[in-house]
């Protein structure tokens, strides 16, 4: 049976992440422990509340490198990173790989 508080979680994180939430933002928002969050994460996602919010983050600043030419600054920026190269070490981190050389590997010619 789908958990439709998670859900309502989940739409926050999905509208909010690329604002810079944290798993802080989610417990201010929501009556439930931290404990209990990340409890009922794991049973429906098999990952936590902060792995859900950098994979949607990470997803934004993938959509944008490939559907933008903006600067890393720019997506950086827009994706509630303070600078480029705190995104660029998130990113390398989540993909394998540097913004930049995402974009070119995946980038449509």
């Amino acid at each position: 049976m789908p958990d439709d508080e998670i859900a309502e979680v989940l739409r926050f994180i999905r509208d909010r992440a690329r604002d810079g939430i944290t798993v802080a933002d989610l417990l201010q928002t929501f009556p439930i422990s931290r404990r209990r969050l990340e409890q009922r994460f794991r049973a429906e996602l098999n990952r936590s509340p902060a792995e859900e919010i950098r994979r949607v983050r990470m997803s934004h600043v993938g959509r944008l490198l490939l559907d933008s030419d903006k600067p890393i600054s720019t997506i950086a920026y827009e994706s509630g990173f303070a600078t480029g190269a705190s995104l660029s070490q998130a990113f390398r981190q989540h993909f394998g790989t540097t913004p930049g050389e995402y974009r070119r590997q995946n980038h449509a010619t």
